[in-house]
């Protein structure tokens, strides 16, 4: 087993690390699930867990493809800090990156007056549903934790319906249930188009993110 397990929403961020030469599985956006995926990681003998994937903006000036290295999770039962020597390291690899509040949510945050109250009640630059359930496991278990994480839809965008219910428990997205969403609401296909758009930059960002975990150890600063 790897040294590393990195817990991811959805199986095309899973597919980036996995490229990257990191062992990684998908939860399905589902925080119980990455929850139960963190534990099986550390069951697995694993020294550091990573909770990667995209992220909803919250800070206005982060836009579409901006990774977030998270300096700690905000969550209830946290905050959870971060492995503050390898986060640094990961940041002088990733140069566009940035150290911020990831904020740990168990619903969507999908509409920016959403987005804004979480940002104003938690100071978070992004916001994700995998991170804080990571992060605490890796708080009961003694293992090192990173986040990281590539915004998907910025603080002024709201995330389409038919985007965020189409994912499976897998972390796939169901190209039948997208299809039915639209049927019923055909007036959200422009926003879905941008989204897809948005999420591309996302995971294009997480490449390089990837590349770094895989060459960066964490062992040996605290």
């Amino acid at each position: 087993m790897t040294a590393i397990g990195v817990v991811t929403g959805l199986a095309a961020e899973a597919a980036v690390a996995r490229r990257a030469g990191l062992a990684a599985e998908a939860c399905g956006a589902d925080p119980d699930r990455a929850g139960d995926v963190a534990r099986g990681f550390a069951d697995a003998g694993v020294r550091a867990l990573v909770s990667f994937g995209t992220a909803g903006g919250l800070d206005p000036a982060l836009e579409a493809g901006d990774v977030v290295l998270a300096c700690e999770v905000a969550a209830p039962g946290g905050p959870f800090a971060a492995r503050p020597g390898w986060r640094d390291r990961l940041l002088r690899r990733l140069p566009r990156a940035r150290p911020g509040i990831v904020a740990g949510i168990d619903a969507i945050a999908a509409t920016p007056a959403a987005k804004r109250a979480l940002l104003d009640s938690t100071g978070a630059a992004a916001a994700d549903m995998e991170s804080h359930r990571v992060a605490a496991v890796a708080c009961e278990r003694g293992l090192a934790f990173l986040a990281v994480r590539a915004v998907a839809d910025a603080a002024d965008r709201a995330l389409p319906a038919a985007a965020a219910r189409a994912v499976r428990a897998d972390g796939r997205v169901s190209v039948h249930a997208g299809l039915a969403l639209l049927v019923r609401s055909p007036g959200t296909v422009p926003d879905l188009v941008r989204a897809g758009f948005a999420m591309r930059r996302a995971l294009a960002a997480l490449a390089p993110a990837a590349a770094a975990l895989a060459d960066e150890p964490w062992e040996d600063t605290p």
